[in-house]
Order: structure tokens, then C-alpha cells, then sequence
């Protein structure tokens, strides 16, 4: 999607800064909304813009454009603008490649999830990222999972983008340490999700607003590899799991 993304949408927490915060941001919309743990109401409007965001999802086989991401630091009242690619495929592939203010990438081949830092020469790696929980979450990028299943859904009373956009509010159905809240907002022509803000239980918040999306125009498999090169120190992430890696002990 778009992303891209909490795993994506949790995947798009663990995305978050990894330098601390220098900037003030400017006022976020308050996050309230009806943040209920019960689904809400039957509402056919409701019902009708998420049947065709997941109907979108499950007939989209790749995207690739440009995001950018902005963190903020709710209890610091800072935040962290980054800039950078990213390119989705069916099955289970993504890479996020950041380009501004320092560049880094995220690259998960089906199985495989690693964070790569051109800059500091290091390399980690998740041998069995489809294996953990944050997968559930972004499921139905792939196809594979159903909004419904994984979230109870409303209307965001905020506003994150146009007046004219669809605001939706995704609270998880099994509590995670990752994120409390996800908003979608949706084009309501395409039904594809112009930004994804996730909401850490913190109160911090992770905005990705993207662009020139193109979609099903088919992608290189070089784009989803990665083997570490020399003069790169690459290391297992902590408490992943043994599964081999090459160039990895």
C-alpha cells in the first residue's frame, strides 16, 4: 500500500527514527475518535469503503513510489522527517529504502527481514520474520489476511488528509506491544490508501504519506535479495531466530 504499512503497520513502527528527534512538529490532529475495543455499529457506508479497500488489496500484486514518513515524539513534542522508496509484492516481499536525512533499508524477501545502514557499515537480519506476530497485521497487503479479522474498524473523526478522503480507524483485536491504533486514509476513488499513521501505545506517531504510486507493473526479484558485501558487519537482530543465513553465522 501504502502504506506502507504498524509489522506494515507494525513493520512501520519498528521504521521509526533511529536518531533522536530535532525538530518541534507541527500540531498533530487529536486522536480521539470512537477508540471503543467493541466493534462498532453496522454502518453500510463503513462497510462499503472497507469491502473495497480489501478487495483493492487482494487484486494488487506489486506497487512501487515514493513516501514520506514523519515520527513524532508525542511526550517530547518532537519529531523526524524522513524521505525515501518503497516497492511491495505477492507474495510477503517489501523494501523500504530511505533516502533523507540518512540512508537505510528495509528488505524482506518472503522470509527474511533485514535493516541495512550503508553509513555505519552494519547489517541485521530476522531469519524468520514471517514467523513472528507483526505478520498478521499486514496480511491483507498481500492478499492473505482480512481487515476484519485482525482490527475492529470505524470512522477517524480527525483529519490526516483531504476533506474529501476517508478516514478510518483500525483498533487491533489482540493487544500488541507494537501499536495501540491504526488510521487509514483512504482515496475514495481508487479505494487505496493515500497514508497510514500508526500509534504506538506511547502516544508517539508514525505518519506515511505516499506518492507516485504505480501498481501490477511487475518488479525486479533483485529488488527483494540481499547479501552482505564486504567491509559490512551484519549480525542477527536480537532474539531472532537460527534458521541459516549466508555470510551469517
Amino acid at each position: 500500500m501504502q502504506l506502507a504499512t504498524a509489522a506494515f503497520f507494525a513493520v512501520l513502527q519498528m521504521m521509526g527514527p533511529l536518531a533522536a528527534p530535532t525538530e518541534p512538529p507541527p500540531p498533530a490532529p487529536t486522536l480521539t475518535a470512537t477508540e471503543a475495543s467493541a466493534p462498532a455499529a453496522a454502518d453500510p457506508k463503513l462497510d462499503a469503503v472497507v469491502d473495497a479497500v480489501q478487495k483493492t488489496y487482494e487484486g494488487t500484486k506489486d506497487f512501487k513510489g515514493s513516501f514520506k514518513q514523519k515520527f513524532t515524539y508525542t511526550m517530547l513534542r518532537r519529531s523526524q522527517e524522513s524521505k525515501g522508496t518503497v516497492t511491495f509484492e505477492k507474495p510477503g516481499r517489501m523494501r523500504w529504502d530511505y533516502l533523507v536525512p540518512d540512508q537505510k533499508s528495509f528488505i524482506v524477501d518472503g522470509k527474511a527481514l533485514w535493516l541495512v545502514q550503508p553509513k555505519d557499515k552494519v547489517a541485521f537480519v530476522n531469519a524468520c520474520f514471517q514467523q513472528d506476530g507483526l505478520t498478521a497485521s499486514v496480511a491483507f497487503l498481500w492478499g492473505d489476511g482480512k481487515l476484519r479479522d485482525e482490527f475492529n474498524i470505524s470512522w477517524f473523526d480527525g483529519q490526516f488528509g483531504e476533506k474529501t478522503d476517508r478516514h478510518l480507524l483500525l483498533l487491533p483485536k489482540k493487544s500488541n506491544t507494537v501499536f495501540a491504533r491504526l488510521i487509514l486514509v483512504i482515496d475514495p476513488v481508487t479505494s487505496r490508501v493515500k497514508q497510514s499513521v500508526v500509534v504506538d501505545p506511547a502516544g508517539n506517531v508514525n505518519q506515511f504519506i505516499f506518492s507516485d504510486l504505480k501498481f501490477n507493473k511487475g518488479v525486479e526479484q533483485k529488488t527483494f535479495t540481499y547479501k552482505p558485501t564486504a567491509g559490512i558487519n551484519a549480525a542477527r537482530m536480537p532474539g531472532s531466530c537460527s534458521d541459516p543465513v549466508p555470510g551469517i553465522k
